[in-house]
């Protein structure tokens, strides 16, 4: 049973899960190398909408999609080892 943690999103006590910052679907030799953040359900599901279901995009692609979504939630203002000055 997972545990509930505070999501670094949204703020809420939830379980979390892993979203793979590299789909699977497409970096299955990756297995296991595929950096990994925790976030809740909800805050996952926001997240996914931006990455193209069908489509294999390149890995600096797969980033952008991932500071894209954290800039968005306001995370990126909030940590500032995060920070950056423009995209």
């Amino acid at each position: 049973m997972a545990r509930k943690k505070q999501c670094p999103c949204c703020h809420k006590n939830r379980n979390m899960t892993k979203h793979h910052v590299f789909p699977r679907r497409f970096f299955k030799d990756f297995e296991g190398m595929i950096p990994c953040i925790y976030i809740c359900r909800a805050c996952h599901q926001k997240l996914e909408t931006l990455i193209p279901l069908h489509n294999k995009q390149s890995e600096w692609e797969y980033l952008k999609m991932l500071f894209h979504f954290l800039h968005r939630e306001g995370i990126l203002e909030k940590n500032s080892r995060w920070k950056r000055k423009s995209w």
